[in-house]
């Protein structure tokens, strides 16, 4: 069972990602359907559930009481989780067919000063 998601776990940044990965993935999946602001709500709703997690965890209760910033944290918060996820996506999970590393010719690769 250490495999498999804890309240512990949910609660970092690594576990967070790892949630909302799953979660985008398998919506994706089972019903073939996943716009881009899908995965930045499911990220934010994510960040909140985690920020709960940690805050009944009373990890917080040495804290200064912030009021609406603690809000925007975590807004923040589910931000990094959506770029963390989608880079993973992007780079891991997604294979773009008939390119990799090798298929790349010399004159084909980024330079400092290449445009993006």
């Amino acid at each position: 069972m250490d495999d498999f998601f804890t309240l512990a776990s949910f609660g970092t940044l690594a576990g967070s990602v790892a949630g909302a990965v799953v979660i985008i993935n398998t919506l994706r999946h089972a019903f073939n359907w996943g716009p881009r602001w899908f995965g930045l709500i499911v990220s934010i709703l994510v960040a909140v559930v985690a920020w709960q997690i940690t805050a009944s965890s009373g990890a917080h209760s040495k804290t200064v009481d912030l009021g609406f910033v603690r809000y925007l944290i975590v807004f923040f918060n589910g931000c990094l989780i959506y770029t963390s996820a989608f880079g993973i996506q992007n780079t891991i999970v997604t294979e773009k067919p008939g390119m990799s590393f090798q298929s790349l010719r010399r004159e084909d690769k980024l330079r400092f000063r290449s445009p993006w």
